[in-house]
């Protein structure tokens, strides 16, 4: 009878010692997490310094050079975080449409629309949204049906899934851009 209660003990400890260390990788995992969440705030409003609003008609190489050095980086420093990346790649797009640089805004915007269908869907409202930024690079490069498609699309998923009457609006407002650009200004 004392073999069984050793063994029963021991399977006890062993029991416990498993919770706590299962706990404690649980807390290490959301620690990470919350790191990684607070570097990518960080380095997204950094990134929003380089927008001509921001910078108020000072020199924007220098930052220039460090959204092209990050855009670079990002093919190969969030591959595990995808959700990171999308983040990151959708204000450098932002930022890149707000410089006139419409080729490198597209690229981004594209990669992050790639991402972003991955992760949430097709239908998700921030495929939504970010079909809508991407249609306005677009539109800005001259290919006004191609924009429009994409702008048609983020309205559709909007009115679908979205109870903002914003993001709604904020669809028509570019779509109606878009096809005043195009003069089809009856259609808007």
């Amino acid at each position: 009878a004392v073999v069984p209660y050793s063994l029963a003990l021991r399977e006890a400890r062993n029991a416990k010692a498993s919770a706590i260390l299962a706990a404690a990788q649980r807390n290490l995992a959301k620690t990470e997490a919350q790191k990684s969440f607070a570097v990518a705030q960080f380095l997204k409003e950094t990134l929003k310094a380089a927008q001509p609003s921001v910078a108020r008609g000072r020199d924007t190489r220098m930052m220039r050079e460090l959204l092209d050095s990050t855009a670079t980086r990002l093919d190969t420093k969030f591959q595990s975080q995808p959700e990171i990346e999308a983040e990151l790649r959708e204000v450098i797009g932002q930022v890149y449409h707000e410089l006139g640089d419409y080729q490198k805004a597209e690229k981004m915007l594209q990669r992050t629309l790639e991402l972003y269908r991955r992760q949430f869907g097709s239908n998700s409202l921030i495929v939504a949204k970010c079909l809508s930024q991407l249609s306005e690079v677009i539109s800005d490069q001259g290919r006004g049906k191609e924009a429009e498609k994409m702008q048609r699309q983020a309205l559709s998923i909007r009115t679908q899934f979205s109870t903002n009457e914003l993001d709604q609006a904020d669809s028509f407002q570019a779509l109606g851009h878009i096809l005043g650009v195009e003069n089809k200004i009856s259609e808007s």
